[in-house]
């Protein structure tokens, strides 16, 4: 398998997770999503850790002009379509302890993660800064670690061969649902447990005698509507995740790579990452998590600031079965009002509460009661 860059060496280092290592505090936001701080032109900046994306992209509040007018235009390619950005002059990004290089960033608004995360973030950490160390992950603790070698493994750990893919995606083998080996996208930037093609889903039969609903999701291509539903397992490196969520997009662009695996499948491990050296470490949790988060609403929500716009209504969801329609508004939930403190107060964890729980949406429209449900 072609690595990404030359092998590095391995280095003598304490088994992971030791507290003699150089943590440094990492956020996992409720949308699952990996934030960090760090230094961009003598100011501090909330970063998302993507490995899902070949160069890092900064949000024009915080890009350096270039030197001569607009910077070159590109062309950033996606699963999703093409997107026409443009260059921003190499950056010098301070991260834990280190300045590390991004020596051919992209500019893109960024504004629409705010939408998601609730945090202001600033810049999207690449592979073109992950691939300057190793990145030691205790997803429990939310922290992490920059090395500069490849720390000792133990037997608990499992090796799992990274490869490039097109278009500069990271990738790795796996078997979903125990079916024959299958590349897939490694895509800590993702919140989505899995992603596929519809073709392939359809292939496989994965869809078949399963309940199945629809769903939307965010793309620097735009919105992009799928169909979600629960497989029965995807296994990687030996290890076995069961009934992780799904969503199958009929606009895929690269069908040798048809899976796209995201953060809460890993999240269920402590994990290292050597870019460079093309390989991902997985060891079983410390302190394993529960179940898959699901969205039981069937509403999918834009963050406003002081109200949430229904962008999405799932089929054969609570929310459909309820009337709601796209553009709707909602100002309260179970009488605590949409703020800034949407996301930092828990409020917004509403969605995911368990089946059977009843809750109250306030809007223009006065209020209304959602009963929520598993429906996929």
């Amino acid at each position: 398998m072609q690595t990404l860059l030359p092998k590095r060496t391995a280095k003598a280092a304490p088994d992971l997770p030791s507290p003699s290592l150089p943590w440094r505090p990492l956020r996992i936001s409720l949308d699952g999503s990996l934030l960090v701080s760090c230094r961009l032109g003598g100011r501090t900046v909330v970063g998302m850790l993507d490995t899902g994306a070949a160069a890092t992209i900064v949000d024009p509040r915080h890009a350096p002009p270039p030197p001569c007018g607009a910077g070159d235009r590109i062309s950033l390619r996606s699963d999703w379509g093409v997107r026409d950005l443009r260059s921003a002059p190499p950056l010098r990004l301070g991260l834990a302890d280190r300045t590390l290089a991004a020596t051919r960033p992209i500019v893109a608004d960024l504004s629409d993660l705010q939408a998601v995360t609730g945090e202001p973030v600033g810049l999207i950490v690449g592979q073109d800064i992950l691939a300057q160390g190793v990145f030691a992950f205790d997803f429990a603790a939310q922290k992490f670690a920059f090395l500069a070698g490849v720390p000792a493994m133990s037997s608990r750990w499992r090796r799992v061969e990274l490869f490039a893919g097109a278009e500069g995606r990271v990738c790795l083998d796996v078997r979903i649902d125990g079916g024959t080996r299958t590349s897939a996208v490694f895509d800590l930037g993702s919140n989505s447990p899995v992603m596929m093609a519809l073709d392939f889903a359809r292939r496989r039969g994965l869809m078949c005698d399963r309940p199945t609903s629809s769903t939307a999701t965010a793309t620097l291509a735009g919105p992009q509507i799928g169909r979600a539903f629960t497989l029965a397992s995807v296994s990687l490196g030996g290890f076995t995740v069961a009934s992780p969520p799904a969503d199958a997009f009929a606009r895929w662009s690269h069908a040798q790579v048809p899976v796209n695996l995201g953060f809460p499948i890993f999240r269920r491990f402590d994990l290292a990452l050597d870019l460079a050296g093309g390989a991902l470490w997985l060891a079983p949790s410390s302190n394993p998590v529960e179940a898959f988060q699901r969205e039981r609403s069937g509403l999918g929500l834009a963050y406003l600031g002081d109200r949430l716009r229904v962008m999405h209504v799932a089929s054969n969801s609570p929310a459909a079965l309820g009337g709601w329609r796209e553009g709707e508004e909602i100002t309260a939930v179970d009488g605590g009002r949409v703020d800034q403190g949407y996301f930092t107060s828990g409020l917004a964890a509403w969605r995911n509460r368990r089946p059977g729980t009843a809750v109250e949406l306030g809007g223009p429209w006065g209020s209304r009661r959602l009963v929520l449900a598993d429906f996929y």
